[in-house]
This record gives C-alpha cells, structure tokens and sequence, in this order.
C-alpha cells in the first residue's frame, strides 16, 4: 500500500509518516498542497492523510489560511483515485461551543459561530 502524507515535514506529520513509512508532500519537502502540479502525486496513492494547512490564528492571516486549508484540500481530492483513502485531520474547534458538550463530537454537532478564528471556519468548510 503506498500512503501520502500531506504536512509530513510537521511534528504530527513527521510522526506519522515514519510510523506509515509514508512519503511527505509538504513545503520543506519542497511540494506544495497549492500547486496542482505538485498535487497530482495524490493520483498514484492508495492512502493519504491530509495533515497540511496553514494554522495562524492572526485575523490579518486569514486570506492565506483559507486558500490553503480549502483550496489545498480540494487540489488533492481533485486526484485521489476512486478506491483510495483520504484522511483529513481537521479541529475540534470547528464546533465551538459545543465540541465540549461531548466526549466523541458527533457528525450532526451544530458549528454555529463562536469566535472560532479564520483557522477553525477553514476546517469546517474544507470537511463540507
């Protein structure tokens, strides 16, 4: 089986990656999940783990954080084979105030707006 780390040069990804003995597509690897290019590796995997986005929190920020969290994603599921997998590590922030409601955040958990930051709202729309 042949896994792809995105965001593998991280500390996670790092992890992971030598846990899986998995390849990296990550900027320090000297890939980028913006590049289309570079994102039509996802093509000849039959795993990825999608780790890398841009975490600033800095509202000056958030034009950067958008594109890459949701654009990055959608580069890479633009050429995942059909019988590959894709995990996407996404934050529990997404939910709010309720993530806390729960021990395990169900998928129909409400992600109305609670101060989550550009980094949060990036998440949840790449999961949609």
């Amino acid at each position: 089986m042949k896994i792809l780390v995105t965001g593998g040069s991280g500390y996670l990804g790092t992890h992971v990656r030598s846990y899986f003995n998995a390849d990296d597509l990550s900027r320090r690897s000297g890939h980028d999940v913006l590049s289309t290019s570079d994102t039509e590796i996802a093509a000849d995997y039959d795993l990825i783990i999608h780790l890398a986005a841009l975490l600033d929190k800095d509202p000056d920020a958030a034009d950067d954080v958008f594109e890459t969290n949701i654009q990055g994603t959608i580069n890479l599921l633009q050429n995942v084979q059909k019988d590959a997998a894709f995990i996407f590590a996404s934050s529990k922030d997404v939910y709010g105030r309720f993530a806390d409601n729960h021990a395990e955040v169900p998928e129909g958990c409400r992600t109305l707006y609670a101060g989550q930051t550009a980094l949060e709202w990036s998440k949840l729309n790449a999961e949609r």
